[in-house]
């Protein structure tokens, strides 16, 4: 019997041990790869590397996570990680500072707005694009309806989900709207509608969460998210 081929998922960011979100990415990773029964190695990739040479940096990965956490140490780096996911069909996911990030890529790169800026980054930018939100839901478990049209649904298999926030900053309204109509669909909303998943429904897998899912595992230690992000990892690999 052949053994399964070895998945490598980069992590774009600074890994630090003392932030708990990032701890748990790279235990939800094995924890998965473990359930999918197949050895992943789990590279995080600092941003200065990738803001030099995202394409070389990045061409082993079988799947590409951005990461939560603090600001990452060269923002445009972390944009160019991001983007090359995107544009090279890798499979992507993106949580809490990851989503925030990938919302600045896509409008920046895809619908033209040059100026969106995060406001944590850049406090003085005319168009903060990422801002504060009127009610920080840092610590919160919070339910989110799932659309039953996007492949979030095909995740989760349910319409209905309960998930942490370790964040305080998100989209506008307006924003959300943008990312939409350009194609970043809204795929789940929080009780009052805000977008909390954005996916590209035309990439092989391409999905954010503003909340954190790997500090909700199941009773089988895994994410169905983050599942459906590991399988098609695997797919990537043996694809190469």
């Amino acid at each position: 019997m052949t053994a399964a081929r070895a998945i490598t998922i980069n992590v774009i960011g600074e890994f630090d041990p003392g932030r708990p979100t990032q701890v748990a990415t790279n235990r939800a990773i094995e924890l998965a790869a473990q359930a999918a029964g197949v050895p992943a190695t789990i590279e995080w990739i600092g941003t200065h590397a990738l803001h030099a040479d995202a394409a070389s940096a990045l061409s082993s990965a079988d799947g590409i996570w951005s990461a939560p956490g603090n600001p990452p140490k060269n923002h445009e780096g972390a944009l160019a990680g991001i983007r090359y996911a995107r544009e090279n069909g890798r499979p992507f996911i993106g949580t809490c500072m990851g989503f925030q990030e990938a919302a600045i890529e896509y409008a920046r790169n895809v619908l033209g707005i040059a100026d969106a800026a995060h406001a944590e980054i850049e406090p003085d930018a005319t168009n903060k694009f990422i801002d504060y939100l009127s009610c920080s839901v840092r610590g919160q478990t919070l339910p989110i309806h799932v659309k039953t049209d996007s492949r979030a649904y095909d995740c989760y298999r349910s319409a209905n989900a309960i998930e942490q926030y370790y964040c305080s900053m998100s989209l506008s309204r307006e924003n959300q709207r943008r990312l939409n109509k350009g194609g970043f669909r809204i795929a789940g909303v929080d009780p009052d509608g805000d977008a909390r998943i954005l996916e590209l429904p035309d990439h092989p897998f391409y999905m954010t969460t503003l909340f954190v899912p790997q500090l909700n595992l199941g009773a089988d230690n895994t994410h169905p998210i983050i599942q459906r992000f590991i399988a098609a990892a695997i797919e990537q690999s043996a694809a190469r």
